[in-house]
């Protein structure tokens, strides 16, 4: 059971990210109809590791198995999405995909179905991400200067 509810127009959401950057790329993923990007990744589960759901997600979404390193960012986000209120609490780890089948660094994004909805993933050059819409916000800036230690963020 995911760890999220809903009270009315408002709801909480505990999320897991992967920030894998290989060859001065980062993946990004967003949804078909969507104007932005975020970091691939998703809930945690009841009784789930912020790790073990990691990598329980990227192996959904993508086949893949990914190494998680260290965790980068512990973040409280609030932010609104339709008419939807979000609590999100969210683990950002460092981490790297373990497949080569997935590390296609051209410019073409691959298209990955789940249930009813379309998710593009792409390799996106470190240097683009400034003039993009990526959220939650903050990584624009601290992706190109990863932490040493967890930092915690409120956006």
């Amino acid at each position: 059971m995911d760890i999220v509810f809903t009270n009315d127009n408002q709801r909480f959401n505990y999320r897991v990210a992967a920030v894998c950057i290989e060859e001065n790329h980062i993946l990004l993923n967003k949804g078909r109809v969507d104007d932005y990007w975020f970091l691939p990744g998703g809930r945690v589960q009841m009784m789930e590791s912020g790790e073990k759901a990691l990598k329980r997600e990227i192996k959904e979404e993508i086949g893949e198995e990914i190494k998680v390193d260290s965790l980068l960012w512990i973040v409280e986000n609030f932010f609104a999405h339709g008419h939807t209120h979000f609590h999100e609490i969210g683990l950002y780890y460092k981490g790297m995909i373990e497949g080569n089948s997935f590390l296609d660094m051209g410019t073409n994004p691959w298209v990955i179905k789940d249930n009813d909805k379309e998710f593009v993933y792409q390799w996106i050059p470190l240097k683009e991400i400034k003039k993009m819409n990526i959220q939650p916000e903050f990584l624009k800036k601290k992706l190109i200067n990863l932490p040493i230690h967890t930092e915690h963020i409120i956006v």
